[in-house]
Protein backbone atom coordinates (compact mmCIF):
# COMPACT_ATOMS: atom_id res chain seq x y z
CA UNK A 1 0.00 0.00 0.00
CA UNK A 2 1.13 3.47 -0.91
CA UNK A 3 -0.10 7.00 0.11
CA UNK A 4 -1.25 7.55 -3.50
CA UNK A 5 -3.30 4.10 -3.47
CA UNK A 6 -5.01 4.98 -0.04
CA UNK A 7 -5.58 8.25 -1.16
CA UNK A 8 -7.27 7.07 -4.69
CA UNK A 9 -8.99 4.45 -2.98
CA UNK A 10 -12.47 6.47 -2.33
CA UNK A 11 -12.64 7.01 -6.41
CA UNK A 12 -12.32 3.25 -6.85
CA UNK A 13 -14.99 1.84 -3.86
CA UNK A 14 -18.00 1.52 -6.16
CA UNK A 15 -16.01 -0.55 -8.77
CA UNK A 16 -18.37 -3.34 -9.89
CA UNK A 17 -21.68 -2.01 -8.64
CA UNK A 18 -24.23 -1.59 -11.21
CA UNK A 19 -27.18 1.46 -10.84
CA UNK A 20 -30.25 0.21 -11.41
CA UNK A 21 -31.62 3.34 -13.33
CA UNK A 22 -30.61 4.28 -16.44
CA UNK A 23 -29.08 7.17 -15.47
CA UNK A 24 -27.18 9.27 -18.46
CA UNK A 25 -27.75 7.03 -20.65
CA UNK A 26 -29.79 9.53 -22.72
CA UNK A 27 -27.34 12.00 -22.87
CA UNK A 28 -25.11 9.45 -23.83
CA UNK A 29 -27.65 8.72 -27.24
CA UNK A 30 -28.21 12.30 -27.86
CA UNK A 31 -24.66 12.86 -28.00
CA UNK A 32 -23.59 10.38 -30.36
CA UNK A 33 -26.59 11.44 -32.56
CA UNK A 34 -25.27 14.54 -32.73
CA UNK A 35 -21.94 13.52 -33.22
CA UNK A 36 -22.91 11.10 -35.80
CA UNK A 37 -25.35 14.15 -37.18
CA UNK A 38 -21.70 16.56 -37.29
CA UNK A 39 -19.66 13.73 -39.03
CA UNK A 40 -22.70 13.21 -41.64
CA UNK A 41 -22.38 16.86 -42.32
CA UNK A 42 -18.60 17.10 -42.32
CA UNK A 43 -18.21 14.21 -44.69
CA UNK A 44 -21.37 15.80 -47.26
CA UNK A 45 -19.35 18.85 -47.24
CA UNK A 46 -16.41 16.97 -48.42
CA UNK A 47 -17.70 15.31 -51.23
CA UNK A 48 -19.68 18.24 -52.38
CA UNK A 49 -23.03 16.15 -51.87
CA UNK A 50 -24.06 19.18 -49.46
CA UNK A 51 -23.44 22.12 -51.20
CA UNK A 52 -24.15 25.37 -49.56
CA UNK A 53 -25.52 29.01 -51.53
CA UNK A 54 -22.67 31.23 -51.31
CA UNK A 55 -20.15 29.66 -49.94
CA UNK A 56 -16.72 27.68 -51.50
CA UNK A 57 -14.43 25.10 -49.73
CA UNK A 58 -10.85 25.59 -51.51
CA UNK A 59 -9.21 22.50 -49.87
CA UNK A 60 -6.01 22.95 -51.36
CA UNK A 61 -5.10 26.19 -49.78
CA UNK A 62 -7.74 25.40 -46.58
CA UNK A 63 -9.73 28.92 -47.06
CA UNK A 64 -12.98 29.25 -46.77
CA UNK A 65 -14.59 31.81 -49.48
CA UNK A 66 -18.11 34.15 -49.76
CA UNK A 67 -18.95 34.12 -53.16
CA UNK A 68 -21.09 37.20 -54.34
CA UNK A 69 -20.60 38.93 -51.35
CA UNK A 70 -17.62 41.83 -50.99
Amino acid sequence: RTKLGRALLPLNSRAGQVDAAWGSTGFMVFTMIALLLFLLILLLLYNSTLILDDFALTWTDSTVTTLGKN
